[in-house]
């Protein structure tokens, strides 16, 4: 790998680990099992935060939710949109074997075919009833969010500064490198777009 490939790819694991822990601040934890990785990979020496401290963060974070007397919603509806899409994969497969193997009427087919549709739409509502019941809980306790998200909030201003020294050091335009955040309250950052309807996070630059 050249020394201009190395770069990049140094920034990119960098802009992926801030991304990945801002979320993780408003509870958003889907892609925490890649922080392990991300942190390994980048070897940040004389980080403020050590692994151990994210994971017992990001733990406390989870525990909010769990927690919470309305978290049994968002296990329900989980569980359903899971079933759903079980049961969609099952009957994609089976009208591809139909459909490959025998002559079936149109009116069968057009039948499975909807009901495939329905089933997808259903998981996907599931998915978003869990979602907004779980995001709902957490707008609920935000000061607890904030408190046990301040390591992760550390660290992610150790890793813009990190950022920000190498495109300087490569005299690389900070524009390319964006970021894409839910929080804006960052040391060493400029926000170049604020959350709208059609965008949830706020678009920055590092300085």
């Amino acid at each position: 790998m050249s020394a201009r490939e190395d770069l990049g790819r140094r920034i990119k694991l960098i802009i992926k680990l801030i991304e990945i822990l801002d979320a993780c601040r408003i509870g958003r934890t889907e892609e925490a099992v890649r922080i392990e990785k991300l942190y390994k990979e980048l070897n940040p020496s004389g980080a403020p935060v050590r692994l151990k401290n994210i994971r017992r963060s990001i733990k406390e974070i989870r525990e909010i939710a769990i927690k919470d007397k309305n978290f049994k919603a968002v296990k329900r509806y989980s569980k359903l949109s899971n079933y759903m899409s079980y049961i969609g994969i099952i009957m994609a497969t089976f009208i591809v074997i139909l459909v490959s193997f025998m002559k079936i009427d149109a009116k069968l087919y057009s039948a499975l075919f909807t009901s495939l549709v329905i089933i997808v739409y259903l998981s996907f509502l599931f998915k978003w009833y869990a979602e907004n019941h779980l995001l709902r809980i957490y707008s609920d306790n935000v000061d607890k969010l904030m408190a046990k998200g301040e390591p992760l909030k550390n660290f992610i201003n150790y890793l813009i500064k990190m950022l920000s020294r190498e495109l300087k050091r490569h005299k690389l335009n900070a524009s390319r490198y964006r970021l894409h955040l839910y929080l804006s309250d960052y040391d060493n950052i400029k926000v170049i777009k604020k959350p709208g309807k059609l965008r949830e996070k706020y678009i920055v630059e590092v300085t």
